[in-house]
């Protein structure tokens, strides 16, 4: 009996470790549909970003966030950084009980607030590491 290859499908390439172009393109679209299946399971209160470099100015706003008492998440939806980044760039910090980020977004009073708060310029004489 005669075991006769299915060429351009992931399970031949996988299993019977085949590696000719429709196979190998198969494997392909295959881990491209299963990271996008991924990314739709992430966690959508927390912004996506397109592999962007994080400015130094940027972490130490996300580092007065996690000082207050912030989650990493909540720090994440605020300053735009992804909560891994921060976890990854800024290790140790745990939640202190306070107020929930996520509760201010829902609130549309407080998020209107909070969209005011952010959109104020910060004197100069203000230290850098409080600037946004």
């Amino acid at each position: 009996m005669t075991d006769e290859l299915k060429h351009g499908l992931y399970s031949t390439y996988k299993n019977k470790k085949c590696r000719c172009d429709l196979c190998k393109a198969a494997s392909a679209a295959y881990s491209r549909e299963a990271r996008r299946r991924r990314a739709e399971k992430s966690d959508p209160t927390v912004p996506k970003a397109k592999f962007t470099r994080v400015s130094q100015s940027d972490l130490e706003r996300a580092r007065y966030f996690l000082e207050d008492g912030c989650s990493y998440p909540e720090a994440a939806e605020t300053t735009g950084i992804h909560a891994e980044t921060l976890r990854r760039r800024l290790p140790g910090y745990t939640r202190q009980g306070r107020i929930n980020m996520f509760d201010i977004h829902k609130n549309a009073s407080l998020g209107k607030l909070l969209k005011e708060i952010q959109s104020i310029d910060l004197p100069e004489e203000w230290p850098e590491n409080y600037k946004g």
